[in-house]
């Protein structure tokens, strides 16, 4: 799968639903900030949405079907766990 996109780098890939969910590095001068976001990608069209918008920075994620958690990292360095409410998140 290829597309253009913000985000270079991959730290983690797996499915979730029908799309694929990612953690990815900002590309140098591409995106705002330098943190790592969670990605939601649809493999069709390649359009990517940021799901980790006001969780810190995601350091792991895991899916079953359509539910996904993360553990993220604030700036503080606290940890915290997130999860999506429903399978429609």
């Amino acid at each position: 799968m290829t597309y253009a996109s913000s985000y270079c780098d991959t730290d983690a890939v797996l499915g979730y639903g029908t799309y694929v969910l990612a953690l990815r590095q900002p590309c140098e001068g591409k995106s705002e900030g330098t943190r790592k976001a969670m990605l939601k990608i649809d493999p069709a069209t390649g359009h990517e949405e940021v799901l980790s918008d006001g969780i810190g920075e995601p350091l792991e994620i895991a899916a079953l079907g359509s539910l996904w958690a993360a553990v993220a990292k604030a700036k503080a360095g606290q940890l915290s766990f997130y999860s999506s409410r429903s399978g429609t998140q």
